[in-house]
């Protein structure tokens, strides 16, 4: 899919422009996450409950930089009650009040502090709260938070 739309993307986007992006499809039967990337920040994969959490490969070439471009599959593991948390960069480009960006155990950390329930809507909702607490000023780019939560089937 994304050889394909990169394809699609490159003679469409101007010089200095392009897009990173994660698809991922879960398989609730074969209770696995198979994902590809173009660019996208490291996803953090967790199991509620748990003090489990991991970050995993997110390399590749960002979407529309070049032509003839392959993409990695990989599949990791997503049994009930893991979850996914996406971001974009803004999230971890944004400075806090003393300048410091924040780095991978500060992405963790505020995830965790914010995940209290199997409720994904809430924790974001308390994630981008802490966040903009954390943080002294507007992110200077879009600020994207996604979190996927398998819950019991």
């Amino acid at each position: 899919y994304l050889c394909v739309l990169n394809e699609q993307l490159k003679p469409l986007l101007p010089l200095g422009q392009f897009a990173t992006m994660f698809y991922g499809i879960i398989d609730t039967k074969e209770d696995t996450l198979a994902y590809s990337a173009a660019g996208a920040p490291f996803p953090l994969v967790g199991r509620l409950g748990t003090s489990e959490l991991q970050y995993h490969e997110a390399a590749g070439v960002p979407l529309g930089m070049k032509q003839n471009v392959t993409y990695e599959n990989r599949r990791l593991d997503f049994p009930e009650d893991s979850y996914l948390f996406l971001y974009s960069d803004a999230l971890i480009e944004t400075p806090d009040r003393d300048g410091h960006d924040l780095d991978e155990n500060g992405v963790k950390d505020l995830l965790t502090k914010s995940l209290t329930s199997g409720d994904a809507h809430s924790t974001l909702h308390r994630l981008r709260d802490n966040f903009d607490h954390w943080t002294a000023a507007s992110p200077v780019d879009d600020l994207t938070l996604v979190l996927a939560i398998r819950s019991h089937d």
